[in-house]
């Protein structure tokens, strides 16, 4: 474990997240040696500790324009609109290969909500890649990618809002996916990741294999993971990001 000194106000003390796959109280401990306050994070990379502290000091809002959908196949036009492709190719976001960084993230936000199967992923006009990944059994670990046709993160992308889905099979529109029953897919979430200019690439997602009411506590979670993916993308560290 790392420790550091803690500057959280009273009132983020109070707050609760989850951790290592349990609530975890944001409160302050003390050293027994000379009562300094203190808090702890895992010890697996820079990066990863980097991450955990990022959570510890955000304070979000979960959106609240959540809500059911009904989809005309014209609005999934703008899958493939031209300026929205050419932002995943400058970002590197559009090939199926692993990338460490969104791996990394992956990892922590699979203890943290916690979920089964969580993914980092950009969708293309023909399909979806898995930039970073938790949890997908073969051969969709290997390939990192699936057509449209297995796709519940499109669905972010053309409306722009989150998507929470507590059952897929017995959703109107999502119940034919053949992500239900090639990749397990039952209960979802996911949230926009956007680029600087504003422009939807992908979805950041958790997945139950299990019919799941997400709580709030859940998929406020989920949503500070899609935050800092998105201001990653939107500042310096995207070159981290890009480094496998």
């Amino acid at each position: 474990m790392i420790r550091t000194n803690d500057s959280l106000s009273n009132a983020a003390k109070s707050e609760q997240y989850r951790f290592d796959g349990s609530v975890a109280n944001v409160g302050a401990t003390t050293d027994r040696t000379n009562g300094t306050a203190f808090r702890e994070f895992p010890v697996r990379s820079f990066f990863y500790e980097s991450l955990h502290r990022k959570l510890y000091i955000q304070k979000t809002t979960l959106p609240t324009n959540n809500r059911e959908f009904s989809f005309m196949v014209s609005q999934f036009d703008q899958l493939c609109d031209e300026y929205r492709i050419q932002e995943l190719v400058r970002l590197g976001f559009h090939e199926s290969t692993p990338n460490k960084r969104f791996d990394e993230i992956a990892q922590v936000a699979s203890e943290s909500i916690p979920a089964p199967v969580v993914l980092v992923s950009f969708v293309m006009g023909d399909c979806q890649v898995f930039k970073g990944a938790v949890g997908l059994q073969v051969p969709f670990s290997q390939d990192r990618n699936t057509p449209l046709s297995h796709s519940f993160c499109k669905y972010v992308v053309a409306s722009g809002i989150p998507l929470v889905v507590p059952d897929a099979r017995n959703h109107p529109e999502l119940c034919t996916n053949g992500a239900i029953a090639d990749l397990g897919v039952v209960a979802y979430m996911g949230f926009p990741i956007r680029s600087k200019s504003d422009v939807i690439l992908g979805s950041f997602c958790a997945i139950d294999s299990s019919k799941r009411n997400w709580t709030v506590e859940e998929q406020s979670t989920a949503f500070k993971f899609s935050e800092i993916i998105n201001n990653a993308i939107n500042d310096s560290d995207v070159a981290l990001l890009r480094q496998d």
